[in-house]
């Protein structure tokens, strides 16, 4: 039943024959106290009609539904619930999705939205609360909570967080669970590790075929950059790409977040090398907070 669709109940909806002698359905719901239901109508209509008074028998039959629910799969009313509405002097059953189915299709949307945002499967979880936190990353924690609050109030932050340590220290953890925030506001949201971009990168330049894979991530309302550095930096077009990744977000004012193992400005520029090497770092200057993590490796933890 389509959110939002009226109904108005009148003595011909009830059929007046059930077949093999029962008694009518409308006869039935009539041996209900009909001045009751009148009375409750009159509270919402100045001159209500029986077809009022029926919607509301209606309502209180199908609230009963909802009031012994036993899940989804089993709700004889697909996920809607009967909302009764006055308009027009007379009285109307609307049905919207009930608690249950709104967070149903709540969590479909996210599913999906996680799905298109390409958050890794073994992070698309990790909230900032979910997040450990240890000696070293508590500035990190922090500046996630105060920007993910600034999200959700729709007051996108120029500045994103360029979170930088040793690995399994949590800064991808951080940004992903960013990425749930910006994706529950609304914003389109992309993750990608600079390494698989590149890769992608190298692919299309063999083809130009289909989407420039970086196109993707320029576009985007928020880009999560994970593991800068990581990718190889044997050709001169890949310094170029990053580049031009991070200058196009920069110009657009678009908000972006950045992982890396390398720590300070010079390993960066000396990564990419030369003048694209601190043209780089003047990028990431402009388009993010750094925050250096330190601490054990969680990942080892967990083996240890």
């Amino acid at each position: 039943m389509p959110e939002g669709i009226a109904i108005n109940e009148t003595k011909n909806d009830f059929p007046t024959n059930t077949g093999n002698g029962g008694n009518s359905r409308r006869e039935s719901l009539l041996k209900q106290d009909l001045a009751a239901y009148m009375a409750k109508a009159a509270e919402m209509v100045k001159a209500p009609s029986e077809s009022d008074a029926f919607a509301l028998i209606r309502l209180d039959r199908e609230m009963k539904y909802c009031q012994e629910c036993k899940g989804l799969a089993a709700c004889q009313l697909k996920g809607m619930q009967p909302v009764a509405t006055a308009s027009g002097g007379r009285i109307y059953l609307t049905y919207r999705p009930c608690k249950r189915a709104r967070s149903a299709n709540a969590e479909r949307r996210m599913k999906a939205a996680l799905k298109a945002a390409r958050l890794p499967e073994n992070l698309s979880d990790k909230t900032i609360n979910g997040f450990e936190k240890t000696e070293g990353t508590e500035v990190a924690r922090q500046a996630a909570i105060e920007i993910g609050q600034r999200i959700l109030n729709g007051n996108l932050p120029l500045k994103g967080l360029m979170l930088m340590g040793p690995p399994g220290v949590g800064k991808s953890h951080l940004e992903v669970a960013l990425a749930r925030v910006a994706l529950e506001a609304g914003c389109y949201t992309v993750f990608v590790s600079l390494p698989d971009l590149i890769d992608a990168s190298r692919k299309w330049f063999a083809t130009k075929t289909g989407l420039d894979p970086a196109e993707v991530v320029i576009a985007a309302d928020v880009a999560i950059l994970d593991d800068l550095g990581a990718e190889s930096t044997k050709y001169e077009w890949v310094a170029e790409r990053v580049f031009q990744v991070l200058d196009q977000r920069m110009r657009n004012r678009k908000l972006t977040f950045v992982t890396t193992n390398l720590t300070d400005p010079d390993e960066i520029s000396s990564h990419y090398g030369g003048l694209m090497g601190r043209r780089i770092v003047s990028r990431l200057a402009e388009l993010c907070r750094w925050i250096t993590m330190t601490g054990p490796d969680w990942r080892l933890r967990q083996v240890m």
